[in-house]
Protein backbone atom coordinates (compact mmCIF):
# COMPACT_ATOMS: atom_id res chain seq x y z
CA UNK A 1 0.00 0.00 0.00
CA UNK A 2 0.86 3.67 -1.07
CA UNK A 3 1.59 6.23 1.53
CA UNK A 4 1.32 9.99 1.79
CA UNK A 5 3.07 12.22 4.15
CA UNK A 6 1.06 14.40 5.56
CA UNK A 7 2.96 17.16 7.75
CA UNK A 8 0.41 19.54 10.30
CA UNK A 9 2.34 22.97 10.24
CA UNK A 10 1.38 25.22 13.55
CA UNK A 11 2.29 28.94 13.42
CA UNK A 12 0.71 32.41 13.02
CA UNK A 13 -1.58 33.26 10.21
CA UNK A 14 0.98 35.51 8.41
CA UNK A 15 3.67 32.39 8.47
CA UNK A 16 0.48 30.68 6.97
CA UNK A 17 0.05 32.65 3.71
CA UNK A 18 3.50 32.32 2.71
CA UNK A 19 4.25 28.71 3.09
CA UNK A 20 2.37 26.77 0.18
CA UNK A 21 5.03 28.93 -1.86
CA UNK A 22 7.93 27.68 0.15
CA UNK A 23 7.03 24.15 0.82
CA UNK A 24 6.33 23.63 -2.66
CA UNK A 25 10.39 24.31 -3.09
CA UNK A 26 11.23 21.60 -0.46
CA UNK A 27 8.77 19.04 -2.55
CA UNK A 28 5.30 19.41 -1.26
CA UNK A 29 2.13 19.26 -3.61
CA UNK A 30 -0.93 20.06 -1.84
CA UNK A 31 -1.83 22.12 0.73
CA UNK A 32 -4.60 22.76 3.10
CA UNK A 33 -5.82 25.55 5.80
CA UNK A 34 -6.07 24.19 9.33
CA UNK A 35 -7.35 26.65 12.33
CA UNK A 36 -3.64 27.76 13.72
CA UNK A 37 -1.84 26.59 10.45
CA UNK A 38 -1.66 24.56 7.29
CA UNK A 39 -1.14 21.21 6.62
CA UNK A 40 0.84 19.88 3.87
CA UNK A 41 1.40 16.71 1.77
CA UNK A 42 3.81 14.96 -0.45
CA UNK A 43 4.04 11.17 -1.93
CA UNK A 44 5.83 8.57 0.65
CA UNK A 45 8.76 8.14 -1.42
CA UNK A 46 9.81 11.45 -1.38
CA UNK A 47 10.16 11.96 1.58
CA UNK A 48 13.53 12.25 2.62
CA UNK A 49 15.91 13.09 5.47
CA UNK A 50 16.84 15.53 2.99
CA UNK A 51 13.45 16.97 3.03
CA UNK A 52 12.68 16.12 6.74
CA UNK A 53 15.87 18.34 7.38
CA UNK A 54 15.01 21.14 4.33
CA UNK A 55 11.46 21.29 6.36
CA UNK A 56 13.58 22.17 9.67
CA UNK A 57 15.33 24.68 8.05
CA UNK A 58 12.77 26.21 6.81
CA UNK A 59 10.36 26.04 9.99
CA UNK A 60 13.09 27.87 12.00
CA UNK A 61 13.32 30.80 9.64
CA UNK A 62 9.91 31.13 10.23
CA UNK A 63 10.27 31.50 14.37
CA UNK A 64 10.31 29.71 17.17
CA UNK A 65 6.71 29.09 17.64
CA UNK A 66 6.42 27.29 14.04
CA UNK A 67 6.19 23.24 15.04
CA UNK A 68 5.17 20.60 12.63
CA UNK A 69 4.08 16.82 13.08
CA UNK A 70 4.64 14.51 10.66
CA UNK A 71 2.60 11.58 10.03
CA UNK A 72 1.98 9.12 7.19
CA UNK A 73 -1.78 8.55 5.96
CA UNK A 74 -2.95 5.96 3.14
CA UNK A 75 -2.24 7.63 -0.17
CA UNK A 76 -5.21 9.95 -1.34
CA UNK A 77 -5.88 12.53 -3.93
CA UNK A 78 -6.10 15.44 -1.80
CA UNK A 79 -6.14 17.89 -4.39
CA UNK A 80 -9.66 15.62 -5.70
CA UNK A 81 -11.27 15.50 -2.05
CA UNK A 82 -10.57 18.80 -1.30
CA UNK A 83 -12.20 20.26 -4.92
CA UNK A 84 -15.14 17.99 -4.54
CA UNK A 85 -15.87 20.37 -1.22
CA UNK A 86 -15.89 23.44 -3.18
CA UNK A 87 -18.95 25.04 -4.25
CA UNK A 88 -19.87 27.68 -5.81
CA UNK A 89 -18.98 31.21 -4.49
CA UNK A 90 -20.55 34.55 -5.40
CA UNK A 91 -18.09 37.57 -4.95
CA UNK A 92 -19.84 40.54 -6.14
CA UNK A 93 -20.66 40.74 -9.23
CA UNK A 94 -18.73 37.25 -10.27
CA UNK A 95 -19.53 34.12 -9.44
CA UNK A 96 -16.83 31.76 -8.86
CA UNK A 97 -17.95 27.85 -10.41
CA UNK A 98 -15.23 24.76 -9.50
CA UNK A 99 -15.07 22.57 -12.55
CA UNK A 100 -17.17 19.55 -10.96
CA UNK A 101 -19.84 22.03 -10.24
CA UNK A 102 -20.47 23.00 -14.24
CA UNK A 103 -23.34 22.06 -14.97
CA UNK A 104 -27.02 23.69 -15.76
CA UNK A 105 -27.79 24.37 -12.17
CA UNK A 106 -24.56 26.26 -11.80
CA UNK A 107 -24.11 29.04 -14.12
CA UNK A 108 -23.36 31.86 -12.09
CA UNK A 109 -27.34 32.82 -12.72
CA UNK A 110 -27.42 36.55 -12.82
CA UNK A 111 -23.77 37.08 -11.92
CA UNK A 112 -20.50 36.89 -13.90
CA UNK A 113 -19.38 33.27 -13.93
CA UNK A 114 -15.74 32.21 -13.49
CA UNK A 115 -14.91 28.63 -14.31
CA UNK A 116 -12.01 27.71 -12.31
CA UNK A 117 -10.29 24.27 -12.11
CA UNK A 118 -9.25 24.64 -8.22
CA UNK A 119 -5.77 23.78 -6.85
CA UNK A 120 -4.80 23.54 -3.37
CA UNK A 121 -1.71 25.33 -3.79
CA UNK A 122 -2.62 28.94 -4.89
CA UNK A 123 -5.68 31.14 -4.95
CA UNK A 124 -9.32 30.71 -6.99
CA UNK A 125 -11.47 32.83 -5.04
CA UNK A 126 -12.10 30.55 -1.48
CA UNK A 127 -9.36 33.04 0.16
CA UNK A 128 -10.07 36.08 1.11
CA UNK A 129 -6.83 37.89 -0.69
CA UNK A 130 -8.85 36.38 -4.05
CA UNK A 131 -12.40 37.67 -3.12
CA UNK A 132 -10.86 41.66 -2.51
CA UNK A 133 -9.17 41.91 -5.50
CA UNK A 134 -12.11 40.56 -7.42
CA UNK A 135 -14.12 42.95 -5.65
CA UNK A 136 -11.69 45.78 -6.20
CA UNK A 137 -10.83 44.91 -9.92
CA UNK A 138 -15.20 45.70 -10.09
CA UNK A 139 -13.86 49.31 -9.29
CA UNK A 140 -11.25 49.48 -12.07
CA UNK A 141 -11.53 47.76 -14.59
CA UNK A 142 -12.36 49.71 -17.78
CA UNK A 143 -13.14 48.50 -21.17
CA UNK A 144 -10.27 47.61 -23.23
CA UNK A 145 -7.79 48.24 -20.59
CA UNK A 146 -4.38 46.47 -20.70
CA UNK A 147 -4.04 44.21 -17.67
CA UNK A 148 -1.09 42.75 -16.55
CA UNK A 149 -1.42 39.67 -13.52
CA UNK A 150 1.45 39.14 -11.42
CA UNK A 151 1.36 35.47 -9.61
CA UNK A 152 -1.63 34.66 -11.76
CA UNK A 153 -2.05 31.00 -9.93
CA UNK A 154 -5.60 29.73 -11.56
CA UNK A 155 -5.78 32.99 -13.79
CA UNK A 156 -8.75 33.70 -12.54
CA UNK A 157 -7.96 37.14 -12.05
CA UNK A 158 -6.84 37.96 -15.77
CA UNK A 159 -9.94 35.63 -16.87
CA UNK A 160 -12.28 38.52 -14.53
CA UNK A 161 -10.70 41.48 -15.82
CA UNK A 162 -11.84 40.14 -19.34
CA UNK A 163 -14.94 39.76 -18.51
CA UNK A 164 -15.25 42.90 -17.27
CA UNK A 165 -14.23 44.52 -20.36
CA UNK A 166 -10.51 44.47 -20.46
CA UNK A 167 -8.95 44.18 -24.13
CA UNK A 168 -5.95 42.17 -23.24
CA UNK A 169 -4.22 40.69 -20.29
CA UNK A 170 -1.11 39.20 -19.14
CA UNK A 171 -0.83 36.85 -16.55
CA UNK A 172 2.46 35.36 -15.31
CA UNK A 173 3.37 33.26 -11.98
CA UNK A 174 7.02 31.22 -10.84
CA UNK A 175 4.83 28.00 -10.23
CA UNK A 176 4.89 25.48 -12.54
CA UNK A 177 1.38 24.49 -11.76
CA UNK A 178 0.41 27.58 -12.82
CA UNK A 179 1.37 26.54 -16.49
CA UNK A 180 -0.80 23.64 -17.24
CA UNK A 181 -3.73 25.08 -14.63
CA UNK A 182 -3.78 29.02 -15.89
CA UNK A 183 -4.03 28.04 -19.94
CA UNK A 184 -6.82 25.54 -19.19
CA UNK A 185 -8.98 27.87 -17.09
CA UNK A 186 -8.67 30.44 -19.81
CA UNK A 187 -9.55 27.98 -22.66
CA UNK A 188 -12.82 26.84 -20.10
CA UNK A 189 -13.90 30.72 -20.04
CA UNK A 190 -13.35 31.26 -23.88
CA UNK A 191 -10.79 34.32 -23.18
CA UNK A 192 -7.53 32.47 -24.97
CA UNK A 193 -7.72 34.86 -28.09
CA UNK A 194 -6.98 37.66 -25.07
CA UNK A 195 -5.29 35.94 -22.37
CA UNK A 196 -1.41 35.02 -22.30
CA UNK A 197 -0.05 32.92 -20.00
CA UNK A 198 3.97 32.85 -18.79
CA UNK A 199 6.13 30.61 -16.47
CA UNK A 200 8.62 32.93 -14.76
CA UNK A 201 8.70 36.36 -13.28
CA UNK A 202 8.01 39.71 -14.34
CA UNK A 203 10.49 39.52 -17.27
CA UNK A 204 8.20 37.56 -19.06
CA UNK A 205 5.77 40.56 -19.55
CA UNK A 206 6.16 42.75 -22.71
CA UNK A 207 7.60 46.19 -20.91
CA UNK A 208 4.76 47.96 -22.44
CA UNK A 209 2.55 50.28 -20.17
CA UNK A 210 -0.52 48.45 -18.44
CA UNK A 211 -3.88 50.24 -17.27
CA UNK A 212 -4.56 47.72 -14.13
CA UNK A 213 -1.59 45.79 -12.60
CA UNK A 214 -3.36 42.80 -10.66
CA UNK A 215 -0.65 41.38 -7.78
CA UNK A 216 -2.02 38.79 -5.00
CA UNK A 217 1.27 38.33 -3.55
CA UNK A 218 2.89 38.23 -0.76
CA UNK A 219 4.87 41.48 1.01
CA UNK A 220 8.12 40.88 0.45
CA UNK A 221 7.39 40.04 -2.89
CA UNK A 222 5.43 42.99 -3.62
CA UNK A 223 7.87 45.43 -2.02
CA UNK A 224 10.39 43.73 -4.47
CA UNK A 225 8.32 43.93 -7.30
CA UNK A 226 7.40 47.87 -6.43
CA UNK A 227 9.77 49.35 -8.93
CA UNK A 228 8.73 47.18 -11.73
CA UNK A 229 4.96 47.62 -11.24
CA UNK A 230 5.74 51.20 -11.27
CA UNK A 231 7.84 51.28 -13.95
CA UNK A 232 4.88 49.36 -16.31
CA UNK A 233 2.14 51.44 -14.42
CA UNK A 234 0.17 53.68 -17.74
CA UNK A 235 0.09 57.53 -16.97
CA UNK A 236 -3.51 57.22 -14.68
CA UNK A 237 -3.24 53.88 -14.08
CA UNK A 238 -3.94 51.89 -11.26
CA UNK A 239 -2.04 49.11 -9.21
CA UNK A 240 -4.44 46.37 -7.28
CA UNK A 241 -2.76 44.38 -4.21
CA UNK A 242 -3.41 41.87 -2.05
CA UNK A 243 -1.63 38.82 -0.15
CA UNK A 244 -1.04 41.44 2.81
CA UNK A 245 -2.15 41.13 6.78
CA UNK A 246 -3.72 44.19 8.03
CA UNK A 247 -0.91 44.81 10.45
CA UNK A 248 1.59 44.94 7.68
CA UNK A 249 -0.32 47.87 5.60
CA UNK A 250 2.18 50.52 6.84
CA UNK A 251 5.22 48.69 5.49
CA UNK A 252 3.49 48.40 2.32
CA UNK A 253 2.76 51.97 2.27
CA UNK A 254 5.98 52.80 2.73
CA UNK A 255 7.21 50.73 -0.22
CA UNK A 256 4.69 51.95 -2.17
CA UNK A 257 5.96 56.04 -1.07
CA UNK A 258 9.27 55.04 -2.04
CA UNK A 259 8.20 54.28 -5.83
CA UNK A 260 5.89 57.45 -5.99
CA UNK A 261 2.83 55.42 -5.71
CA UNK A 262 0.15 55.85 -3.11
CA UNK A 263 -3.45 54.30 -2.25
CA UNK A 264 -6.12 55.63 -2.79
CA UNK A 265 -8.77 52.84 -1.79
CA UNK A 266 -8.53 49.79 0.70
CA UNK A 267 -10.40 46.95 2.05
CA UNK A 268 -10.33 44.39 4.40
CA UNK A 269 -11.58 40.79 5.44
CA UNK A 270 -11.07 39.55 8.44
CA UNK A 271 -6.72 39.73 9.08
CA UNK A 272 -5.92 40.48 5.20
CA UNK A 273 -6.49 43.72 3.37
CA UNK A 274 -6.29 44.78 -0.06
CA UNK A 275 -5.76 48.45 -1.71
CA UNK A 276 -5.98 49.84 -5.10
CA UNK A 277 -2.36 52.33 -6.00
CA UNK A 278 -2.09 55.24 -8.04
CA UNK A 279 0.77 57.68 -9.10
CA UNK A 280 1.57 60.24 -6.65
CA UNK A 281 0.90 63.45 -8.33
CA UNK A 282 4.53 65.49 -8.31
Amino acid sequence: MKYTVEVTISCGVDQAGILPALLLDVGFEAFEEIEGGIKAYLAEEDWSQTTAAELEALLRTLGVNAKAVVQKIEERDWNEIWESSLEPIAVGRFCIIPVHAMSGSHDGGERIPLYIQPQMSFGTGYHATTRLMLQLMQEKIGEGDRVLDAGTGTGVLAIAAIKLGAGSAFGFDIDHWAGDNAPENVRRNAVEDRVQIAVGGIEMAPEEPYDVILANINLNVLIALMPDFEARLSEGGSLILSGVLSKDTDILVQAMEACGLGPSTTRTEGEWMAGICNRRAN
